[in-house]
C-alpha cells in the first residue's frame, strides 16, 4: 500500500546540466541548427505578420494547417470557441518542440474567467483544466503572453500532428482559446537517449533511465548560469529563452508540480540532499588540461519528487561546489553554465498540472434600494455616462505606474476579470448612512494624497486597518452632481482588468459622494521621474511600465463592455 501511494504523489523531472568549457570559445565555432519543420500559427488573423525576433507567423484563416471545426468569432488575435477544435499540421517524422501561446484578456463576449479548457497533442494530454487568466493572476504577470513548451516525437507513419483544444465541461459557458502554436523540428536526440549515449543518471538509485521516443517532456525551467539573458533570436536556431539565474542564485529551488518526473542537465553535487555526482570532474568531462579546445558537455539526471496529496508544488534542490581532498581543492570554482528541468509524461501519457490556487477576493460594497430613475434622467443618460466616464477613468488609470512598480511585492485581490461580469452585479442608489462609516470616517487634512477635479483624494483604511484604501471624496463645489456621481460607480464597477486600479466600494449619503479604490503605496510614475529621492527607474523597468499603461487603456478602449475613452493621461494620472 505504501508504494502504491508513493508512486501516485511522485514526480520525475528530468534536469540537463550543461558545463560549457572552452580554451577557444567552442559555442561560436558550432554551426546553427536549421529546422525541418518550421511552423509558425498567428491564431484568429489573417495574412502574414512579423514578430519582434524577425520571423514570420502565418495567420490561421483559410491556411493550409487549418481547424477541423472552425470556431465563428471573429478576433484578429486569438482563435476562441465554445466548442472543441483540432488543427492538423503535416509534418515529418521525429522529435518536434511544441510552443503554445496564450493571452488571457477580456475578449468580447467571452468571460475571462471562463477560459478553462484542455490541450492535447496526438495522444498526450498537455493541459487539463486550464486557467490562463488565474495562472497569470497568480504569478502576478496577467498582463504578458504566458507559453508552454513540450517535447513530442512524431512516428514515421504518421508524418502529422494533431492538437485539441476541448473547453471543460464541467463549466458552463467554459471556452478553449489559443493565441499561437509554434512547432519546430530539433535536432535528434538532443533530450532524449540516443542508442551511442549512455542512460540519465536516476539519481538516489542505482538503475539508470531511458529518455525513449515514446515520452513526452514539458520544459519547467531553462536558466543561463553567469550569463545575461538570452532570447530567441540568439539561441543556436530552436528559439528557445534561457532566463537570467538572479532570481535563483543563492539556492536554486524552482517549484515544480508533482505527479511527474524529470531531467537536469548540469554538474550538482545534491538533489532533494542526495548526491548525483560525487567525484564530477568537469574538465576531464570537457576534454582534459591541455592545451585543445574543451567542448561543452551536459549530464542528464532524472529526479523523482515526493509529496503529500494536498500539495501542488514542492521545491527542487540543486547545490553546486568543488569537492575538498585534505582541505584543498584542485580546481576551486565549480563550473556550470546552464540549467534545463522537463517535466515527463506520467503513466497515463499526462503531462498537465494543476491550476494555482486562486487569490483571495476582496468582499463586495453593500447594497441599497434605490427611488426610479425619472424618464428625462434616462434620456440624458448617454451623454452623462460618456462625460462621467471620461472624467472617472482619469483616477482609474491614475496610478497604474506606481502600481506597475509595485506589482512584484503586491498581487491584486481580484482572481475574476470579464466584460462587466463582476462581483458588483444590479446597482441601486439611496442617500442612506449604510456606507458612510466604511469609507470616510475621519478623513483629515494630513491624510490628503492627491488632488483633482473631483475633489481631495484620501489614504484610508478598511476592515478594522487591515487594508488600505485610497478615498476620493467629492469636493462641496464640484459641478459633479448625484446622476453622474451614480453614473460613475456604475461605469467603473464593470471595469476589471489587471493595469486598473479596482474600485472597492462607495458612499452616497446626501452631500457625501466618495469612491474607494485600491490604494497603490508607491505612488505616481512622476514620483519616481522627477526631483525625488526614490531610486531612478531602469529603461528595463520604465518598458514594461509603459507597456502596462498601454494594455490598460486598449482594455478601456476596446475590452470593456463599454468603452471608455481617457482624456487625460500623464504621469500624474
Amino acid at each position: 500500500m505504501r508504494s502504491t501511494l508513493l508512486q501516485r504523489f511522485t514526480s520525475l523531472y528530468l534536469a540537463f546540466l550543461l558545463h560549457h568549457l572552452t580554451s577557444t570559445v567552442a559555442g561560436d565555432s558550432q554551426s546553427r541548427y536549421t529546422p525541418v519543420d518550421n511552423i509558425l500559427l498567428n491564431c484568429g488573423s489573417s495574412g502574414d505578420s512579423t514578430a519582434l525576433d524577425g520571423r514570420t507567423w502565418t495567420g490561421d484563416v483559410n491556411p493550409k494547417f487549418y481547424p477541423l471545426e472552425q470556431a465563428q468569432v471573429p478576433f484578429a488575435t486569438a482563435r476562441l470557441s465554445l466548442s472543441p477544435f483540432t488543427y492538423l499540421f503535416p509534418v515529418t517524422a521525429g522529435q518536434k518542440f511544441i510552443r503554445l501561446y496564450f493571452y488571457p484578456a477580456s475578449y468580447s463576449n467571452f468571460d475571462r474567467s471562463k477560459g478553462l479548457f484542455s490541450v492535447k497533442a496526438d495522444r498526450f494530454t498537455l493541459l487539463r483544466n486550464f486557467n490562463a487568466s488565474l495562472t497569470a493572476d497568480a504569478d502576478g504577470d496577467s498582463a504578458v503572453t504566458i507559453y508552454r513548451e513540450y517535447c513530442v516525437n512524431v512516428e514515421e507513419e504518421d508524418q502529422r500532428l494533431n492538437i485539441t483544444f476541448t473547453p471543460s465541461p464541467s463549466v458552463s459557458n467554459s471556452y478553449a482559446f489559443i493565441n499561437g502554436i509554434e512547432i519546430l523540428s530539433m535536432p535528434t536526440d538532443l533530450y532524449y537517449t540516443p542508442a551511442d549515449r549512455q542512460e540519465a543518471s536516476f539519481v538516489g538509485q542505482e538503475r539508470p533511465y531511458l529518455n525513449q521516443n515514446s515520452t513526452a517532456l514539458e520544459m519547467a525551467y531553462r536558466l543561463t548560469v553567469g550569463e545575461r539573458f538570452i532570447s530567441r533570436r540568439e539561441d543556436t536556431g530552436m528559439f528557445r529563452e534561457w532566463s537570467q539565474e538572479e532570481k535563483y542564485l543563492k539556492e536554486y529551488r524552482p517549484p515544480l508540480s508533482l505527479n511527474f518526473n524529470g531531467t537536469i542537465a548540469l554538474s550538482f553535487k545534491n538533489i532533494r540532499n542526495q548526491t548525483a555526482e560525487k567525484k564530477a570532474d568537469v574538465i576531464k568531462w570537457g576534454g582534459g588540461t591541455g592545451t585543445g579546445v574543451r567542448v561543452p558537455v551536459y549530464k542528464d539526471y532524472v529526479i523523482p519528487m515526493f509529496a503529500k496529496e494536498s500539495v501542488k508544488k514542492v521545491n527542487l534542490y540543486i547545490a553546486v561546489g568543488a569537492e575538498q581532498q585534505n582541505g584543498i581543492t584542485s580546481y576551486r570554482d565549480a563550473i556550470l553554465n546552464g540549467v534545463e528541468i522537463f517535466k515527463l509524461r506520467d503513466a497515463y501519457a499526462n503531462l498537465a498540472g494543476p491550476n494555482p490556487d486562486p487569490l483571495p477576493s476582496a468582499p463586495p460594497p453593500p447594497t441599497v434600494s434605490s427611488p426610479r430613475q425619472s424618464p428625462k434622467s434616462k434620456t440624458n443618460g448617454t451623454t452623462i455616462a460618456a462625460a462621467a466616464a471620461g472624467g472617472a477613468a482619469g483616477f482609474v488609470i491614475m496610478t497604474i505606474f506606481g502600481f506597475l512598480i509595485l506589482r512584484r511585492s503586491k498581487r491584486i485581490k481580484e482572481s475574476v476579470y470579464g466584460d462587466g461580469t463582476t462581483w458588483w452585479g444590479p446597482f441601486y442608489f439611496s442617500k442612506t448612512k449604510s456606507t458612510k462609516t466604511h469609507s470616510h470616517q475621519q478623513l483629515r487634512q494630513a491624510s490628503i494624497i492627491g488632488v483633482g477635479g473631483f475633489g481631495n483624494v484620501y489614504k484610508g483604511q478598511i476592515n478594522g486597518g487591515a487594508n488600505p484604501v485610497a478615498i476620493k471624496r467629492l469636493a462641496p463645489g464640484s459641478q459633479q452632481g448625484a446622476d453622474e456621481f451614480e453614473t460613475e460607480i456604475e461605469m467603473l464597477s464593470q471595469l476589471r482588468h489587471q493595469n486598473l486600479v479596482s474600485l472597492i466600494g462607495y458612499c452616497n449619503d446626501g452631500n457625501e459622494m466618495i469612491l474607494v479604490y485600491e490604494y497603490v503605496a508607491r505612488g505616481t510614475l512622476r514620483d519616481h521621474l522627477y526631483k525625488t529621492e526614490n531610486p531612478p527607474l531602469l529603461w528595463k523597468q520604465r518598458l514594461p511600465i509603459c507597456i502596462g499603461a498601454a494594455r490598460g487603456l486598449n482594455y478601456l478602449h476596446a475590452g470593456a463592455k463599454h468603452s471608455v475613452i481617457h482624456r487625460d493621461v500623464k504621469t500624474t494620472n
